[in-house]
């Protein structure tokens, strides 16, 4: 992840300039983690619902609720997963390893 990422969640969410780009580097690093455990080939640059539920996950991170983000987006995490998996099977597997 890098400052694209950063400014394109600035800007989304309209967090205010005295939030440092560290704090949301660590919201980005923290949600990138915990949804490609769920994913394992996710590609936050060029998966654009991967990125909205990365941006998704530091905004309930950066407001304290990131429990209350998988409770939200349950059903859309779960669609997210299936397509990737059909993906996977439709590719033959490629991507593993």
């Amino acid at each position: 992840m890098g400052n694209g990422l950063i400014d394109e969640f600035r800007t989304d969410y309209q967090i205010p300039p005295f939030i440092s780009d560290d704090t949301l580097l660590r919201y980005a690093n923290e949600g990138e983690a915990a949804l490609s455990s769920l994913v394992l080939t996710a590609d936050f640059s060029n998966d654009l619902e991967a990125r909205s539920l990365l941006k998704n996950y530091m905004y309930y991170a950066h407001n304290h609720v990131v429990n209350e983000f998988f409770q939200n987006y349950k059903n859309d995490i779960l669609r997210w997963q299936w397509e990737h998996e059909e993906q996977m099977e439709e590719g033959g597997g490629e991507g593993d390893g």
